[in-house]
């Protein structure tokens, strides 16, 4: 090249200099072009590791947050609010809640470790923890470890109500987490290690509210960091980390405390709180053992939701320089060797066009212009010299044949272009097979035509080379097999084997077993159902799938033998669709269900009850006979939910619906229309006598006892009837009449069956009337006490008084029990009756101290119903700290009957009020069957002799027997002995006789007016 240059010819030497100041510049260039491309690359690495970081924290808060969220929605479940609303008001009726809560508090501190006292056995395996303790084992059963520790749910004032394990103690209202959860909705805690339960965790306390947004109780949630500690550990194991060997990573909370480090970090107090503020950060410092570092701090602030607050963690990442920025010393390294690659080329290549390019011009511009007139045909002359000239000949040489390339290639681009418009006409229609089918999904046709349309969709592709032959199976999760649902063009000679194939065998059960796509291009062992002579084929089975559940499989049959992608991909996507609508249209069907049809029972409900019986209706018009509508519901049924809870009521409903539905034909209805009614709506009867025969079935099957948990159930029912046409024309005015006919069945006693007439408006009316009236009466006041004195018969002193009510009615005047207390309690008034009576007796003996009346004992009547409540006795102990009354001046009065229905029962609430110091006696004595036989487990205070027996002593002998039985009996068992209803001397003098204790009746005085009571007492004295 030196020789050229000093030659001297000018076309070389501008050449030449021209290039030297091209490699001047291309060395200009690569230096910028390094700095630039170092730079991006720099923040290219930084970005991508900040990306991650943000991802890493992103997923394990996420992973916190989802296990606080389950929880929240946890707390707004109706049951779980039910049982903390139920303990919330039995600590409402506390005289002294703090109290109660710290003496339950002492004894679960003083409990040894490993011992579970009663009261915590009662907590720990109540209904609601095993709720929670099945919510815990399933987060182990999903994620392999424990992901909670612990659970507990505490009611408004802090006490435990449910637990998944021993705590230290019963009281949390004072604990930090409850105050916060309480004031605020909800407490996170700092991660820490958990002493008791030997694992690092995190303190969680979600607040519960009721549907009125009132504060009821607490959820306390330990979660443990196991899980996040593995995540954190798994890093390591990420494919954009694993070349790092310099690298180290933790996790910390936003006051600088460590919760996890795979080595020791060096944190920057400055850098935490202005990765705080911006979310992250990355900077370069140094570090005395790997030199400089990039640091990435990263926190993430996202709102999972807004109820939550985020944990505010925050991730810090430290690489060494010299392994992560080893790409930007590889890329300046790689740009340095091509610019002196490319300067030893320039300099030869200079020296080549100085020799060659002084060769004609003439011979180059003879070809040049043919080159120019489109004939790439030509040949440029390969000029032989070494000037200027020679080296713009080769340059024109090359040229033509690179256009010539050029055009070749663009032929071949052509040719690829029709390829590819080909393949996005044949997506054009694969998508508007999937928005029909999508379209399709929206008209109300059932599964199975769906299923057709979807076939004919499939196959009316032209470039669908699978077949036009093939059929869809759903899956039947009752047989576990799958079912042809829908065909097309489906050999008739696998009809019948096909049309239901266990999942397993052959393709199609293959395919749902493996739950992947089958592809076969002849017949081999797989094919199991077969026929003789079947052709060869190439076979398609599709699993149609919703996330990992099975919903069934497409089957496509047709002549070609190859596989194609195009169709491989349209039955895929036509499965994920088809597998969309199914679960869609399920969906729809489970809520048309639940709008129909009664939850607990399965049966019709109210709804779909006036749908069939309208259609009855329609149905008899049309042949002109008759429908008909029996209504009724189970007798005493309120006291079996009262005495033995929901429970056993939900158990005898199930247990009736399904006896009802063997005595009804296929054609009758049976609706549950709520609580304990039931409907059956029949036609096509001949006779009254065929509905008669029902009636009598109906109430027999019912009566069969029913056995829950060792107890037999006997239920009674009354059946109402109203008949179309007699009785109405429409639905509504037949049921309306059904039950009034049903009340007054009930009104003779129940087990009876009546049709209705006209008359029964009349009884129902007065009925509801007087219903009406007593509520009216309780809630103005209308109704008030007398007392009967009750006498000592030794000293003739009055020791007490039997509070009874009387109702004073503005208009009628004084009505007594005998005309309104059968309705208080067949209503269920007579609970509200009762408490009122009890209360109003206690408030008048405190009247009667204070105005210098001895204390007396107030004796009041028990309704059955009020006795048979389970929070009877805390009741009558709030009335008791209300009123500021003497537990010992009460005197609780319930008949034989009451007693002995559930002895169980019974002999436990009379133990309850023993210990509250309030005395039960026993009424009406010797008017039943089994007393004398249980009267020894009884703990009763006192026996009052009925009034039947005291009525006949005097004339007979049965009767002077038992009351002196009644009384020996009673003195011997330490009891007093009161005799009620004495109304003259003789039968006084009697009782005197028989050492009878105390008496009372209309010798001494009627029921009277407080006043008139005390002016009695005094006049005693």
């Amino acid at each position: 090249m030196i020789k050229a240059f000093i030659i001297g010819k000018k076309i070389s030497r501008k050449l030449f200099i021209c290039f030297l100041s091209f490699s001047l510049f291309a060395w200009g260039i690569g230096y910028f072009a390094i700095t630039i491309c170092g730079k991006a690359l720099e923040e290219s690495i930084i970005a991508h590791h900040l990306d991650l970081d943000r991802k890493y924290i992103e997923l394990i808060e996420h992973h916190m947050m989802d296990r606080v969220a389950g929880f929240m929605d946890f707390t707004e479940d109706p049951d779980i609010q039910q049982i903390i609303d139920e303990s919330n008001v039995t600590f409402d009726n506390l005289n002294d809640v703090s109290s109660y809560i710290e003496n339950i508090d002492k004894q679960w501190q003083q409990a040894p470790e490993n011992v579970i006292t009663p009261i915590m056995d009662e907590l720990i395996n109540n209904h609601l923890s095993s709720i929670l303790k099945w919510q815990q084992r399933q987060a182990k059963i999903r994620y392999g470890y424990d992901i909670y520790s612990e659970v507990l749910v505490t009611n408004k004032y802090g006490a435990i109500v449910a637990q998944t394990s021993k705590t230290n103690d019963y009281k949390q209202s004072d604990e930090q987490w409850w105050q916060i959860a309480k004031k605020q909705g909800i407490y996170i805690g700092k991660a820490g290690f958990d002493d008791c339960y030997r694992v690092y965790s995190i303190v969680v306390g979600i607040a519960i509210k009721d549907n009125k947004n009132n504060f009821i109780g607490v959820i306390k949630v330990i979660i443990g960091l196991d899980t996040i500690q593995s995540m954190l550990h798994e890093m390591k194991g990420d494919i954009s980390h694993k070349e790092y060997t310099k690298w180290r990573f933790g996790i910390l909370e936003n006051d600088g405390k460590v919760i996890y480090a795979s080595d020791k970090l060096n944190v920057l107090p400055n850098k935490l709180k202005q990765a705080f503020l911006n979310n992250a950060i990355s900077f370069i410092n140094d570090d005395k053992k790997w030199g400089k570092v990039l640091a990435t701090y990263v926190t993430h602030k996202e709102k999972y939701r807004t109820v939550i607050k985020p944990f505010g963690w925050l991730l810090i990442s430290e690489h060494s320089t010299d392994e992560i920025y080893v790409q930007v010393n590889r890329l300046e390294e790689g740009i340095l060797l091509v610019l002196v690659i490319l300067t030893i080329l320039s300099f030869i290549l200079s020296y080549y066009l100085s020799n060659i390019i002084s060769k004609p011009l003439s011979l180059l511009t003879e070809a040049v212009n043919k080159f120019s007139d489109n004939n790439l045909d030509v040949d440029i002359p390969a000029i032989g010299s070494e000037d200027e000239i020679g080296q713009l000949s080769k340059a024109f040489r090359g040229m033509s044949e690179k256009l010539k390339s050029s055009f070749n290639r663009l032929s071949e681009v052509n040719k690829k272009l029709e390829n590819n418009t080909e393949e996005i006409k044949k997506s054009y229609d694969l998508q508007n097979i999937i928005s029909s089918i999508l379209k399709l999904s929206f008209k109300e046709i059932d599964i199975k035509e769906f299923l057709d349309i979807a076939l004919d969709n499939i196959f009316s592709l032209v470039w669908f080379t699978a077949g036009s032959v093939g059929c869809i199976f759903l899956y039947d999760e009752k047989t576990g097999t799958l079912r042809m649902t829908a065909r097309k063009n489906f050999p008739k000679e696998l009809l019948e084997p096909c049309k239901e194939v266990q999942v397993g065998k052959c393709l199609c059960g293959l395919a749902a077993s493996r739950k992947e796509l089958i592809y076969k291009d002849c017949i081999d062992k797989d094919h199991e159902i077969t026929y003789e002579n079947i052709p060869e084929h190439g076979h398609y089975c599709v699993p149609i799938m919703s996330k990992e559940k099975v919903l069934g499989v497409i089957n496509v049959v047709g002549a070609i033998h190859k596989k194609d992608e195009m169709d491989k991909r349209l039955l895929l996507m036509v499965a994920d669709t088809i597998a969309t609508v199914i679960e869609r249209k399920r969906s729809d069907e489970k809520v048309e269900y639940m709008a129909n049809y009664d939850e607990l029972t399965g049966i019709p409900n109210r709804a779909l009850l006036f749908d069939r019986l309208n259609q009855s209706i329609q149905h008899s018009k049309r042949f002109n006979d008759k429908t008909a509508v029996l209504y009724f519901d189970l007798d005493h049924f309120k006291g079996i939910n009262d005495t033995y809870g929901h429970d056993a009521g939900d158990v005898v409903l199930k247990k009736v619906s399904k006896r009802l539905l063997r005595c009804i034909r296929d054609i009758d209805t049976v609706s549950r229309l709520g609580g304990d009614e039931f409907v059956v709506v029949t036609r096509g009867f001949k006779t009254t006598d065929e509905l008669n025969e029902l009636c009598v079935r109906i109430i027999k099957e019912i009566a069969r006892p029913i056995e829950y948990k060792g107890k037999a159930f006997s239920i009674n029912t009354s059946i109402g009837i109203s008949v179309y046409p007699n009785d109405g024309d429409n639905g509504q005015l037949l049921l309306k009449k059904a039950d009034t006919a049903m009340y007054n069945a009930k009104a003779s006693d129940g087990s009876v069956f009546l049709f209705y007439n006209d008359s029964m408006d009349k009884h129902i009316k007065e009925r509801d009337k007087l219903e009406e009236d007593i509520r009216y009466a309780l809630e103005s006041n209308q109704f008030v006490l007398h007392y009967q004195p009750q006498i000592d018969l030794k000293t003739n002193k009055v020791i007490g008084a039997e509070a009874l009510i009387r109702w004073q009615h503005p208009i009628f005047g004084m009505i007594y029990p005998d005309k309104f207390i059968s309705i208080a309690e067949e209503t269920g008034i007579i609970v509200e009756i009762g408490n009122w009576v009890i209360k109003t007796a206690c408030t008048q003996s405190m009247l009667w101290k204070k105005e210098g009346v001895a204390l007396l004992t107030m004796a009041v009547n028990v309704a059955s119903n009020q006795f048979q409540r389970y929070d009877f006795v805390d009741n009558v102990s709030q009335i008791l700290l209300e009123t500021k009354t003497d537990p010992r001046l009460l005197e609780l009065e319930i008949t034989e009957r009451i007693s002995i229905k559930d002895i169980e029962t019974t002999i436990d609430v009379l133990h309850r009020f023993n210990s509250i110091g309030i005395k039960v006696s026993i009424d009406d004595f010797g008017t039943g069957y089994s007393s004398l036989s249980y009267l020894k487990r009884l703990p009763f205070n006192k026996i009052k002799i009925d009034r039947s027996f005291i009525m006949d002593i005097q004339h007979s002998q049965d009767a002077l027997t038992i009351v002196k039985t009644i009384i020996d009996m009673s003195h011997n068992l330490k009891m007093p002995v009161i005799a009620e209803g004495i109304e003259t001397t003789e039968q006084l003098e009697l009782l005197k006789a028989l050492n009878c204790d105390e008496a009372q009746g209309y010798l001494f005085s009627k029921p009277v007016t407080s006043d008139d009571f005390i002016k009695f007492v005094k006049d005693r004295i």
